[in-house]
Order: C-alpha cells, then structure tokens, then sequence
C-alpha cells in the first residue's frame, strides 16, 4: 500500500475527522479511499483498520514512500553516521559548512520530509476513523480498538511534533474548519494527552487483551505492554521535543522519571518481512541503507567517543588516521568496538565532496539481517528506557540511582566497561547517559541521535533544529514557502547556532 497513496493536507483536511457536526467523509469525494460504510461497516473492518494503523505508524518513520525516509538525514546531521552519496539528502544535509534546506517543490529530496508527514497523519487518519464509529458496531473488546487507536494518535502527533515547527491537530471530533496549523508545542501537548488515555484504558484493573495476530509482527502484545509502550513514548517525547540545551534543562525531569519508570521492561519491535522494494509491509529501510558496507559508515565522532586517542574528526587532508598502527583503526575497553562495529582499512567515498565524510568503521550489530530486511526492527530498547530514567534521576539531584542504573545496564553488560563510582558528579554522570546513548542506541529508534544533540545545543552550526512544513503542504495550503538552515540563518531557535566541536 505504500506506494499508492499520496497524502496531501487537502487529503488530511477533508478526510482525517467527520464527525456529525462537520462534513462527512462520506460526503468528500476522494479516489484513494473508499467511503465509510465499506470500509467500516463491521466489527472485522474497524479491527483491521486499526491493526493496519500500528504498521503505517511504525513503518511511517522509516520510509513511507518509495525509500523517503527523514531518518537518513537526521542521523548523518548528528554526525552519529556519515554518507557522502547523495540519497536521502545524506550528502547534502551533513555537508560542512552546513546547508540551508531546499524546501522547493522541485527539490530532489523533497519527499523525505513529506513521506514521515505522510505516514503520520495516514495512521492518525486511519485511528480517527476506527474511533468515530467504534461505539455504533458490536465489539467485544472495544477498549482493546480504543487503547490502540489512542496510542496511535499520541504516537503520530509526538513524532510530527518533535520532527517539525508546526502541523495540525486532528483527533476523531476535530471538525474540518477547526484544523488550523500550530506551533509544535501545542501538537505534543495533544500527543501526550492522548497518551495519557490510552494509558489509562491500560492500566485499569478491569481490563485484559492481547493484540491480534499480526498487528505487531512476530510479536505478543498485552494491554499491560501496550501501557508501559506508552509511558516510554510520553517519557520519549518530553525529552525530545526541546530544540536547546535550554529547554531541555526545563524539561519536567521528575514526570520524565514517573512515566519511565512504569515503562518497557522489553526492547519494542516488530519482525522485518523483507525490504520496501520488495514490497514488504514490515521493513526498515535505513537499517539496510546506512549499515551496508558500501553505504553508510559510522562518523569519526561515535568512534572518538570508544577510543579518546582516536580524532573526532577524520584528518582535513585525507590522510589516514595515524594513531595506533596508523591504520586507521581505532582500540577501546569498551567491548562494543569489536562486537558492533567493522573497521574498514579504505575508504570507498569520492574525495571532492569533503573528507570529513571519510570514516575507516561502518556498525556491525545488524549484518546478519539488514539488506534480507528481516530480524528485529527495534524502535525502542529497554536501554534507552534506562537512560531516560537515569538522567531523570541525575538531573533531579537523584545520582545514586542514575548511578545505579548505568552500572546495572549496559556500560557494563555489553561494554564491559567499569562501573560508574559511587562519588561521581552529575557531569560525570550525564557524560555517561549521553555515551551509551551515542553507543548502545545507534539507529534504534527514529532520529535518536539527532534529537539528543539537539537537545544539547551540539548539532553542528547551521544544522536544522526542526523542519518546515513540506512544500507540497505549502502548496496546497497557498502558503508561501520556508526553510532553515544554514549558516547565516543560525538563530539559535530553528537553526542551531551552537556545534561540539
């Protein structure tokens, strides 16, 4: 299915809410979708639409359309991976001095923002529709459909909240003339409330379901799971959505550290079917893309971060590293350098778009099944989780169980690293929340590394700190076009105007 529809805000406007007080999607002609009444006209419809809402959500951020994917663009801009191809704007949006974004209707890369819009707002559109006739059908587990749904809206406006500057706010009694576009912070003021109600259905004593077969593929899924799923997320998203270190200081650390800790005890993922081209309906395309060896490589910085003698940045010349043997290849106590990633003696990328593409490492952890496209597609490890607690913890003067955390995870289970001391400072502290999550969580969820250096005001100069509405929105909205990035539009507000280095 994800090569046939084409999503626009006309589509999202005239077809994500029709309740009775607004115009009904009955009444919008529209060939992309079928009416109503044939595609919710039973139990078994409405069902389906909502298991199919969780795979749009999930496959949503990881390539919606045709191999777009934000996700490439995010992680190269983090310089947590490095790319010099030009697919999915890798080159483009991790060039040094860094660019500002081509937000034109004819840009080449243009569909990478569009298709995560795309996937959100079709698996909103598609919880919406489950929920505005939910109570007129026969069904027993209803509270099974409405946690569902409910996650599903929470979960879609969190990652469009978090990923752009403004968007809509559509829940199932939205009515049409009522969608107007707002700042981000109201769009995850509503993700979090409705993740709040799902978490609530969940949690009640009096309820009991198991998601049907195939919803999350490969994968047993309770309303107890689905509740701490929630609480991640709404712990994932507050911590998220701040474009500074500023508002990340001022984030709620101790609601972060309440919905945490009721969070995953289990890493959350879905079992790959195949690759996109393969017309898989479970698949994560950057996966495939940015650990293939002639494809993406992990940037100097990840490996700096493992081996302190090893250079941040790879030499301005093209020479090879000349630390250790002079290879190129760096040595580190931490056991994931040998167990996660690859050291490559050459590198295969083309000198003229800038050496600091040039990495001798690519990660490993996922060889075995990135390009058959099948194994987990983790968007969630209990690490992350952890983390989230811990720095909840260090930053509300808690550091022994930030401490505690760290030593108990997996600084020390994969790393094998030494325990953190018990005297440790919160600097000391965070430095090694903000290690394993550059180490542990690589490619483990949508934009992690970026979103955690900007949140650290650490995103290279110039670098966006969120993005524009796609131009096709703005099209279709008669609004006029807008960008960020760049250099000379470093505001500190949509651009960072800071750098880690």
């Amino acid at each position: 299915m994800k090569n046939i529809f084409r999503i626009t805000s006309l589509i999202i406007i005239t077809l994500l809410v029709f309740n009775s007080g607004c115009k009904k999607f009955d009444d919008v002609e529209n060939l992309n979708y079928p009416d109503t009444e044939s595609v919710l006209s039973s139990a078994d419809d409405a069902r389906s639409l909502a298991g199919g809402a969780i795979n749009t959500w999930f496959v949503g951020t990881r390539s919606w359309d045709a191999y777009n994917s934000l996700q490439f663009a995010l992680l190269v801009m983090a310089d947590q991976y490095t790319c010099s191809w030009g697919n999915f704007a890798m080159r483009d949006m991790s060039w040094e001095p860094r660019k500002t974004w081509d937000n034109s209707a004819s840009a080449p890369d243009k569909d990478i923002t569009q298709s995560i819009w795309n996937g959100m707002y079709r698996s909103n559109f598609q919880a919406n529709s489950v929920l505005q006739v939910i109570d007129q059908l026969d069904i027993p587990d209803s509270d099974m459909i409405k946690a569902i749904c409910y996650f599903i809206q929470g979960a879609s406006h969190g990652n469009l909240a978090i990923t752009f500057d403004q968007g809509f706010i559509a829940d199932e009694n939205t009515a049409v003339e009522d969608l107007i576009l707002v700042p981000s912070n109201d769009v995850m003021t509503a993700a979090l409330a409705f993740l709040d109600k799902a978490i609530e259905i969940c949690e009640n004593p009096a309820t009991g379901f198991t998601l049907d077969d195939g919803w999350i593929n490969g994968v047993t899924f309770t309303n107890a799971d689905l509740g701490k799923l929630a609480r991640s997320y709404y712990a994932r998203f507050m911590i998220h959505n701040s474009r500074t270190a500023a508002q990340n200081n001022a984030v709620d650390w101790a609601k972060v550290k309440t919905y945490a800790e009721k969070g995953i005890t289990t890493d959350f993922f879905a079992l790959g079917n195949g690759n996109s081209w393969d017309n898989a309906t479970w698949y994560d395309d950057p996966k495939t893309y940015l650990n293939y060896p002639s494809w993406g490589r992990i940037d100097c910085r990840i490996i700096h971060l493992m081996d302190p003698d090893y250079p941040a940045r790879y030499p301005a010349d093209g020479s090879v590293p000349t630390v250790h043997n002079g290879d190129g290849q760096a040595f580190s106590d931490d056991a994931r350098l040998e167990a996660d990633f690859e050291y490559l003696p050459s590198n295969n990328f083309k000198p003229d778009r800038g050496y600091w593409h040039y990495s001798h490492y690519r990660y490993d952890r996922y060889t075995d099944n990135a390009m058959l496209g099948n194994g987990e597609i983790t968007d969630m490890r209990v690490a992350e989780n952890d983390m989230m607690i811990a720095e909840a913890a260090a930053r509300t003067g808690d550091l022994a169980t930030a401490i505690q955390k760290l030593n108990d995870g997996t600084r020390v289970t994969r790393g094998e690293l030494a325990p953190i001391d018990a005297g440790a400072t919160e600097a000391d502290v965070l430095e090694a929340i903000f290690y394993e999550r550059d180490i542990e969580l690589i490619g483990a969820g949508y934009g992690l590394g970026y979103f955690d250096m900007r949140r650290r005001d650490m995103l290279q100069k110039g670098s966006l700190l969120n993005w524009p509405l796609p131009a096709e929105e703005l099209q279709v909205l008669q609004l006029p076009t807008y960008t960020f990035g760049g250099e000379a539009n470093a505001d500190g507000v949509n651009t960072s105007n800071g750098g880690w280095f």
